[in-house]
């Protein structure tokens, strides 16, 4: 026997409404992971993705009454909350029997929030995938689900709620399946180039605006993990076979966690290019500290490898450009301003591509650190940068420091797009510039590296990301590759006074 599943997946920036993701390396891992389990385990699943102009009735009335689903699985951060409720809200009405669950961050980091939604049963605590079986069996015999490791559920006519024991962390990664790409196929703008792949879970730093502090002490047993170069690989070999991917992402919090696994599976991943036609290209993220970028022969080995294995980009976490705000509020791994320069040149001497992660609108955050920011990521020549607005997610440290200084109201982060809205009220420095820098910023960091054309082409991308109704329209028009040559001369004037904007430094 088996259960009719429905997973479901929202997001908020997407290219068209029938392709929403733009790329293989969209794939939420989580949500993947448990939809495959439930398949692999003979269960019918369906997988949808939702945006906040996807029309409810006419997507899930239909599937419905047709799939007559029992169970419907949701992943969200805090941010995906509120749709996640407004999606529940509307499946419930459409069929009360079906037992709704919701997995992920926010589920694990605010869970009385979480489960007191009114359509919700149930939620997972930390990882689901041994629960997740659990429940479907349990209601695919009818039971009301109660005994399930690491899930909360609602019981007694929702009167009541079940707390299970949380399990230890999966050790063996291996055991896990790979991925069901088919279900996501459908969604994933065409043609699929890009891939990516998971290799671990979990991160050794403490940065106290992550959630992975606070995920860490969810459950017992060891945190950070790995698959083993060989499971990998095998991973790999399949998703090969398919001769338009050209480049995979892998996913991991940072490869420099386990320098024994990272050379293993450098070392394979020669071999597995050595025979191919056109070798696959890879990424990356990684971390260090001063003892690390100290050691020139550990240092130099590494990029080496790298290089050997054809991993052409890595991400870096620079976060700030000062110092203090590392150190002091985010609690970053110790290197210097110097330092993280220095080990970017010698990755391009290497041909290894870096990519800034950056934090704007921290607390405590001056305008004068934000420009050190943009100084220090100029130096370290990036070929693109990743700036994301602080947002304060609930159980992490930072969001505990933020409510206690009253930088923000709790009520205020709904209704927003996570790391593109200012969430604190800064002295000193103004939301208006914040969302200004945020806009900027590679304008500013490439500005003797990109030209007009392509600066400015970013500006209008970043500032869509600010308001996500008008992505779609922005991405036809670049999409088309028609965009700046309709920039006529009614628009003229707006692009000479946005220039004059973009060069004026002042503090509104």
């Amino acid at each position: 026997m088996s259960i009719n599943v429905i997973c479901i997946y929202t997001v908020e920036d997407y290219d068209t409404i029938d392709q929403l993701l733009p790329s293989g390396t969209s794939i939420h891992f989580g949500l993947a992971i448990i939809a495959t389990m439930l398949k692999v385990s003979g269960h019918n699943v369906r997988l949808l993705v939702f945006t906040p102009s996807t029309p409810l009735d006419d997507t899930l009335r239909p599937l419905i009454e047709d799939l007559k689903p029992q169970l419907v699985c949701f992943t969200a951060v805090s941010t995906q909350f509120l749709m996640v409720e407004r999606i529940s809200a509307h499946v419930k009405k459409l069929d009360p029997s079906i037992f709704i669950v919701v997995g992920g961050a926010h589920a694990s980091l605010a869970p009385d929030e979480t489960l007191a939604s009114a359509n919700i049963d149930g939620i997972c605590i930390s990882e689901g995938e041994i629960g997740i079986l659990e429940l479907a069996r349990q209601i695919e015999e009818g039971h009301q689900p109660q005994e399930i490791p690491n899930f909360w559920l609602k019981i007694n006519g929702k009167s009541s709620v079940k707390k299970n024991l949380t399990i230890p962390f999966q050790d063996n990664l291996d055991r896990l399946p790979f991925i069901d790409r088919e279900l996501w196929r459908g969604w994933i703008k065409q043609p699929i180039h890009q891939a990516a792949i998971l290799i671990g879970r979990g991160c050794p730093n403490h940065c106290t605006y992550c959630s992975n502090h606070a995920l860490r002490r969810l459950a017992p047993g060891r945190y950070v993990r790995f698959r083993s170069p060989a499971n990998i690989i095998d991973e790999l070999v399949e998703i090969g076979k398919d001769p338009l991917i050209n480049h995979i992402y892998f996913e991991i919090e940072t490869i420099t966690a386990n320098m024994e696994f990272c050379h293993e599976l450098c070392q394979r991943l020669s071999v597995f290019n050595r025979d191919r036609q056109k070798p696959i290209k890879f990424s990356l993220n990684g971390s260090f500290t001063s003892n690390f970028a100290r050691n020139s022969d550990t240092v130099n080995n590494f990029f080496l490898a790298l290089k050997e294995a054809n991993i052409v980009t890595l991400k870096l976490g620079l976060e700030s450009g000062s110092e203090r705000i590392r150190n002091e509020v985010l609690k970053r791994p110790g290197y210097s301003n110097e330092e993280i320069i220095s080990f970017c040149k010698q990755a391009n001497k290497y041909g290894i591509g870096i990519i800034t992660y950056l934090l704007i609108g921290l607390p405590g955050e001056t305008l004068g650190e934000f420009q050190k920011t943009i100084e220090v990521t100029r130096q370290c020549t990036p070929e693109m940068t990743d700036l994301s607005i602080f947002y304060p997610y609930p159980g992490t440290s930072l969001y505990i420091k933020a409510q206690q200084e009253k930088l923000f109201d709790p009520c205020t982060l709904e209704h927003k797009n996570e790391r593109h809205f200012v969430a604190l009220n800064l002295p000193g420095f103004s939301r208006s510039r914040i969302l200004k820098e945020f806009v900027l910023i590679n304008y500013r960091v490439f500005k003797k590296r990109w030209s007009f054309a392509r600066r400015l082409n970013n500006v209008f991308y970043r500032t869509t990301l600010l308001y996500p109704y008008i992505t779609p329209f922005y991405a036809s028009l670049r999409n088309s590759m028609k965009f700046l040559v309709k920039i006529n001369r009614y628009s003229l004037e707006f692009v000479l006074k946005l220039r004059d904007f973009i060069t004026t430094d002042r503090q509104p």
